[in-house]
């Protein structure tokens, strides 16, 4: 609870500034920071009384980009007008604009947070993006397939006939070859997730069954990365309405990326509960996390942090998951990310 009583901070205009539909602080230069009214502690997701300067570092880990930004604006002696950052307040992703004013003491933050708009303008631009990708896909994805299929085809044939042969060297050579070709062969298979509209089967799953059903799979990849696995699935799970191959697709996705983002020791969790009429399935990892600014990426398509990777897999989950009539959401904060899938329960749905 933040307390409203006057505690004799750095001075300002104004007795209280609750009434202010934006965020005040004030940071000294010897790292004090005075919180002035309640959305600024809602922004910055810290507990704090209103007007009593605290330690910047009580406030925030000195590997958290809050804290890193803070300590930049104090130290960098320019002024900011109209930046938008990004913070990650509750699992949820804010869009705040903010501006500072040196003084004195120090220097002002006024924070205003821009709500859903930002929010808004990049799933329209996602959207736009994704269309764009997808009528690409759509025109080479067909025209790369075939041909790729007539050399995977004569590539195992010439393996028939050196078999036997004592040429190892020439074998191994062309599976070499076979394995480059599947990896193209997987990148036009995404593609092609990625511009057709799926047309889910109109029958009733349960994610839970669906779960225990890859849990060998899972398993077995986590036991390669030397990772933990712990699953939670909770009785009396409804059923939801969904394509089974699809939906196992993106379990699959969700859980190579977590174990991508751990070392040896780390542990993936994977959750599948009820929440009134939806089905929640979550896939946490222990990983470093996602940095704020990366976390609004994480769905654009060919973005990817990865050396390898295609930047494919997060956008067709989302796509998937949104050709089912559900949402995917993605949390981290300072440490291990989660990835939450809710799906709507079939109406006519039993545990």
């Amino acid at each position: 609870m933040i307390s409203h009583e006057v505690h004799g901070g750095p001075s300002h205009p104004f007795a209280s500034l609750n009434w202010l539909n934006a965020g005040v602080i004030h940071l000294d230069s010897q790292g004090w920071l005075t919180i002035y009214n309640d959305l600024a502690a809602q922004l910055l997701d810290i507990t704090a009384e209103l007007e009593v300067p605290i330690r910047i570092e009580e406030c925030f880990a000195t590997t958290r980009e809050e804290y890193k930004l803070l300590h930049h604006i104090l130290t960098s002696k320019a002024e900011v007008r109209n930046q938008l950052i990004t913070w990650a307040e509750n699992g949820r992703i804010r869009h705040v604009l903010i501006d500072s004013y040196r003084v004195d003491t120090g220097v002002y933050l006024v924070m205003k947070d821009l709500g859903d708009f930002v929010l808004l303008d990049q799933h329209l631009q996602r959207t736009d993006k994704l269309a764009v990708v997808g009528k690409v896909a759509a025109g080479i994805a067909h025209e790369i397939r075939n041909p790729l299929t007539t050399v995977r085809g004569f590539l195992q044939v010439m393996m028939n006939r050196l078999s036997g042969r004592e040429m190892d060297e020439e074998e191994e050579y062309l599976r070499m070859m076979v394995k480059e070709v599947d990896k193209v062969e997987s990148l036009v298979k995404e593609l092609l997730l990625l511009s057709k509209p799926h047309r889910t089967a109109r029958r009733h799953c349960q994610l839970g069954q669906l779960v225990r059903r890859l849990q060998p799979l899972i398993l077995e990849q986590a036991a390669e990365k030397k990772v933990r696995v712990e699953f939670i699935i909770d009785g009396d799970i409804p059923h939801v309405v969904g394509d089974e191959e699809l939906l196992s697709h993106v379990i699959i996705q969700l859980v190579e990326n977590a174990l991508d983002a751990m070392e040896v020791d780390g542990q993936l969790t994977v959750r599948v509960c009820r929440e009134n009429h939806v089905v929640r399935l979550d896939v946490r990892d222990t990983g470093p996390g996602i940095p704020y600014y990366h976390m609004d990426q994480v769905f654009d398509a060919f973005f990817t942090t990865k050396e390898k990777g295609t930047g494919l897999g997060l956008p067709i989950c989302q796509k998937i998951v949104a050709d089912h009539g559900g949402e995917i959401h993605v949390s981290s904060k300072g440490f291990g990310t989660t990835f939450s899938v809710l799906l709507p329960a079939a109406e006519s749905a039993s545990a």
